[in-house]
């Protein structure tokens, strides 16, 4: 059996899951349309951010969804997610403070933090003790460079 989908309401759905994220982040931070539009660094008017907001645009472009995510301080990929009419996935407050920090980071630094993340979260599942009660030798074993490290490496 084939399924009909109109296409007005895949982006009906999309249009309600990008307004729902708007107001819901805007809210969060306590931002009026205009502040969201001067946050945005001129990629969105004020006139859009309402729009979105009552579901009376039909296609938002990159650019826009590009500033809403810099206004509202949450990844691109979230934004372009709403749009598409995708679920969200709700981010603990720490998780989000996690995602700052790594997106303020440079391209060397994120790599680090990856490394980093990755291997306290080998450590945590290794043993039924988690990161908490850590009192076995660490699974890094080679030393990460320091990032802006002006030291010059010694020869061997």
């Amino acid at each position: 059996m084939e399924i009909q989908c109109d296409k007005r309401f895949v982006m009906s759905v999309g249009r309600e899951a990008l307004a729902a994220l708007l107001s819901k982040r805007m809210a969060d931070l306590n931002l009026s349309a205009p502040e969201v539009a001067r946050r945005s660094g001129g990629a969105v008017s004020h006139g859009t951010v309402w729009n979105i907001i009552n579901s009376r645009v039909r296609d938002v472009k990159e650019v826009t969804l590009k500033g809403l995510a810099k206004a509202l301080e949450i990844p691109e990929d979230e934004v372009f997610a709403a749009y598409r009419g995708k679920p969200q996935v709700e981010l603990s407050k720490n998780a989000q403070r996690v995602v700052g920090f790594y997106n303020e980071m440079s391209p060397t630094a994120q790599r680090h933090f990856e490394l980093i993340g990755e291997a306290l979260w080998r450590e945590s599942n290794r043993t039924s003790q988690g990161i908490a009660g850590i009192d076995y030798p660490p699974i890094i074993t080679h030393k990460l460079p320091v990032v802006g490290s002006t030291e010059k490496k010694k020869r061997a």
